[in-house]
């Protein structure tokens, strides 16, 4: 117990992602954007988003990103809006296949 009645509560209790997640199995992601790559992705394809996400890439967490099984890939970069401007730092968890079709259409 903390202070008047509050409870800490235990990770244990707390309740599960709904990410395919496993036990890091060190799988890299099948596919990585580059540094200063430009991602346009549907809030299908970044997990715990509601809305489209214009991200412009600065790192790749390939050290968390080995949780995901090689499908999912952990992205840190600037929010862009429609005139290519940054207007927030974000964290994403992106969908493998989004940045695979982005490829394609380079």
């Amino acid at each position: 117990m903390l202070e008047s009645g509050k409870f800490l509560l235990s990770a244990s209790r707390l309740p599960s992602a709904t990410v395919d997640r496993v036990p890091n199995s060190g799988t890299p992601p099948r596919k990585v954007p580059a540094a200063g790559q430009v991602l346009d992705l549907s809030s299908s394809e970044v997990k715990y988003r509601q809305a489209p996400l214009r991200l412009s890439v600065e790192r790749v967490r390939l050290d968390i990103s080995g949780w995901y099984a090689g499908g999912w890939v952990w992205l840190e970069g600037y929010e862009l809006d429609a005139d290519g401007h940054a207007i927030s730092w974000q964290q994403a968890l992106v969908d493998v296949a989004a940045i695979e079709r982005d490829a394609e259409r380079s």
